[in-house]
C-alpha cells in the first residue's frame, strides 16, 4: 500500500497565526512543520551568540536572511528555500520510501515570491493566513517581539499579499476558531 505525501505551505505576515496553524496541522494531522527561516536562525545565532532569541530579534533576521540572499554567489538568492527544501525531502524520503508511512509536511513561513514559485513548483497547497493589524501588533509586543512598525512593511511581510493561495483563513478569534477554520480546510484540500 502507498501512503499518501501532503505538502502544506502556510503564508501571512508577522504575528498572524502561521506557527500556531503549523503546531496545530502537527498534533492533529501529523505534520512535519518546516521552517526557511529555521537555519537562517540557528545560523545567526551561532554566529552571534550575544543576539538573545527571546525577544525575538525580527529586524537581525531579515536583515542577516537578506544578505545572505543578495550576495553576488550563483545560488544565494535560494539558500534557505534550498536548505530547507532539502530537510522537508529527506523527511518525505524517509517516511515514504523507507518506513511506507506516507509523509505530511507543512512550510510555516511563505513569504517571499521565489519561495512561491519554487513550492508551486514542487507541488504544495498554499494556504494563506490573515490576521487584524491591531491583533497582529498585539500578539508581538504580548510575545516581547523586538519590532517597530517599519518591520511590519518590509517586503518579507507583504509580497504575501499577491499570492494566488488555495485556502485563506481570517485569523479574527480565539485558537479554536482557528482551529476549527484550520479543520475545514483540511478536510476542503485533502
Amino acid at each position: 500500500m502507498t501512503y499518501p505525501i501532503r505538502k502544506l505551505a502556510i503564508c501571512g505576515r508577522a504575528r498572524s497565526g502561521k506557527d500556531e496553524i503549523g503546531k496545530y496541522l502537527a498534533e492533529k494531522y501529523a505534520f512535519r512543520r518546516f521552517a526557511f527561516a529555521d537555519e537562517m536562525k540557528r545560523l545567526l545565532h551561532d554566529l552571534f551568540p550575544q543576539i538573545p532569541d527571546n525577544p525575538k530579534p525580527r529586524r537581525a533576521y531579515q536583515v542577516f536572511g537578506e544578505g545572505l540572499r543578495h550576495l553576488d554567489i550563483p545560488g544565494a538568492e535560494s539558500v534557505w528555500i534550498n536548505r530547507c527544501l532539502r530537510l522537508a525531502d529527506a523527511y518525505i524520503w524517509w517516511h515514504s520510501e523507507v518506513d511506507n508511512r506516507g509523509a505530511n509536511v507543512v512550510i510555516t513561513d511563505l513569504r517571499t515570491q521565489l519561495e512561491y514559485e519554487t513550492l508551486r513548483a514542487n507541488g504544495f497547497t498554499i494556504i494563506r493566513v490573515t490576521a487584524p493589524e491591531e491583533d497582529r501588533i498585539a500578539r508581538a509586543k504580548a510575545a516581547g517581539d523586538d519590532f517597530t512598525l517599519r518591520d511590519l512593511t518590509h517586503e518579507t511581510e507583504i509580497a504575501i499579499d499577491s499570492f494566488n493561495v488555495d485556502a485563506e483563513i481570517v485569523n479574527d478569534g480565539s485558537v479554536d476558531d482557528l482551529k476549527a477554520k484550520i479543520d475545514e480546510i483540511i478536510k476542503r484540500l485533502i
